[in-house]
């Protein structure tokens, strides 16, 4: 399996956030260069005018980090309306809730403990219960066994 090159990255989800569309485009060349290269080397044929591509796909992916940061915009809207809502009077309605589910889930994690540990005294019982069984019918064989040898000596 081949191992991911280095100049490939992985970008977490507050990346969008940090950067404006022209710092990402700016910094876009150097991970393109980078996979030119890595096709060069697996053989593959690449463009002789990598600049003029890059000038392309830059301009390809223009709206997209344009519609990205339109976005980021929105989300940032709402993010400031969800703050300004938080003294909202539903609010402790909603806290109540999440204390009656925090409770609930307090006792519902109690019951399966409890659950837990019932089955396990259910399965040492079962084992004891099949050891006495067992030495029972070995005791009726035994008693069975000595009856039948008093018959025979009578």
């Amino acid at each position: 399996m081949l191992s991911t090159p280095h100049c490939i990255r992985a970008y977490k989800p507050s990346f969008w956030s940090k950067f404006s569309a022209e710092a990402i485009l700016k910094n876009l060349r150097k991970p393109i260069a980078g996979l030119f290269v890595l096709l060069e080397s697996l053989g593959h044929q690449t463009p002789k005018m990598a600049s003029e591509n890059l000038g392309v796909l830059e301009e390809t992916l223009k709206p997209f980090y344009q519609r990205a940061s339109q976005a980021e915009d929105r989300l940032a809207r709402l993010e400031a309306a969800l703050a300004a809502k938080k003294g909202h009077p539903s609010d402790s309605a909603n806290e109540d809730y999440s204390e009656l589910i925090n409770e609930i889930q307090s006792k519902l994690k109690d019951a399966c403990a409890e659950i837990v540990l019932e089955q396990e005294k259910n399965k040492k019982l079962a084992a004891e219960n099949a050891k006495l069984q067992y030495r029972i019918h070995h005791l009726v064989q035994a008693v069975r066994d000595a009856d039948d040898k008093l018959e025979k000596k009578s």
